[in-house]
């Protein structure tokens, strides 16, 4: 997996920053108008307080055209380099044909929500950058990281939607797991959204005239900016005795497993050290992208990697650190960490070189695994 620029400082370190609360509202009493606006109501549509369960009720009738929508007045601007999150706990009573329910950050011309229209749930992009508003609707069945998750619309659940502003990489998350990514990769000549500000979006729509009874229930919302804290796991993995000649001889490698938990391993993997111990001079070289003969296992049940102590044969790989070194010598891989994270799905070596004859060596490679 490539890091996101953003997720990196210049120095090519990741950002671990304080979130800042924008917009908070917990739905236990009635919808306070000084915060919120209901006036786009249309047809049939209400918006309630089920004081009962604490919840924001949108719902429509059987108007083609019947509408009801609460959006925010506060419209937070998200902050170059961070996280604009948006979280909103809330449930879908109701999977109707010809009616949508959404729910996350937008107007009727940018942002992005989840949105449950008829039967399928959808992660949608919107964007008025060309002139006029186009979406990217993608359904549940094609979500790229966890399309198969479990979500039973009727029950409560925390959806959010993580966004980096300016370049609009979205990440969509269920109850804590990502299950979708869109990305723009650089492919645009402006910033993601026309518009920065955006307003937290409430919404139920009927696109037919014979849909009724379904609702959109709230009982939280909030946006914050910033990166959440990653806290990040250290691992170790080392090799002794192993006898180098002046060819090259993989001594330690490590590359993610594609799975952790039972679905898809998205964490990513940062070198931090390695260090050596020899009884002669020897070039020690670290590679990237490298095909191993050896086999790989487990490192361990807590950690997101795969290592191996007896690597085999190396083919093809990137150096992208190669250094002289004698005795014991303990390399700081930090000069090397924005190299060696976009490549964090590939296998990282661990190699050396005697620069005669043989040599004894012994290496050892710690790493940082973030969630």
């Amino acid at each position: 997996m490539t890091v996101p620029a953003y997720r990196l400082s210049a120095r090519g370190e990741f950002r671990h920053t304080t979130e800042r609360v924008l917009l908070e509202a917990n739905f236990d009493d009635a919808l306070d108008a000084a915060a919120f606006d209901t006036a786009e109501s249309a047809g049939a549509g209400a918006v309630n307080h089920d004081a009962q369960t604490a919840h924001l009720v949108c719902i429509v009738a059987t108007g083609a055209s019947d509408r009801a929508i609460v959006r925010s007045h506060a419209r937070p601007r998200a902050a170059a380099g961070s996280w604009r999150t948006t979280r909103i706990s809330a449930r879908f009573v109701g999977a109707i044909l010809g009616q949508s329910k959404r729910l996350g950050l937008a107007d009727d011309n940018d942002g992005a929500f989840f949105e449950l229209d008829g039967e399928t749930l959808y992660a949608v992009r919107r964007s008025s950058v060309t002139g006029s508003p186009v979406e990217v609707r993608i359904a549940q069945a094609q979500w790229n990281v966890e399309a198969s998750l479990s979500v039973v619309l009727a029950n409560e659940h925390l959806f959010e939607i993580r966004e980096a502003w300016p370049t609009g990489d979205l990440e969509f998350c269920v109850d804590g797991s990502v299950v979708h990514r869109m990305s723009l990769d650089g492919s645009i000549d402006a910033p993601a959204w026309r518009r920065a500000r955006l307003p937290l979006l409430l919404e139920c729509v009927n696109t037919a005239g014979t849909a009724s009874g379904g609702a959109l229930h709230v009982a939280h919302a909030s946006i914050v900016v910033g990166q959440e804290a990653q806290p990040a796991s250290s691992h170790a993995a080392d090799v002794r005795d192993a006898s180098v000649t002046t060819s090259q001889t993989a001594l330690v490698a490590i590359r993610p497993k594609a799975t952790f938990g039972s679905v898809t391993n998205l964490s990513e993997l940062r070198a931090t050290r390695v260090s050596v111990q020899s009884s002669a001079e020897v070039l020690l070289e670290v590679i990237i992208g490298a095909t191993l003969s050896g086999s790989f296992s487990s490192h361990a049940a807590d950690s997101r990697a795969e290592s191996t102590g007896a690597p085999g044969t190396i083919t093809g790989g990137r150096v992208v650190a190669a250094i002289p070194v004698s005795g014991f010598t303990s390399l700081d891989l930090g000069e090397t960490i924005r190299r060696l994270a976009d490549a964090s799905q590939q296998t990282l070596v661990v190699a050396a070189r005697a620069i005669t004859g043989t040599a004894a060596v012994a290496a050892a490679l710690t790493w940082k695994e973030t969630p």
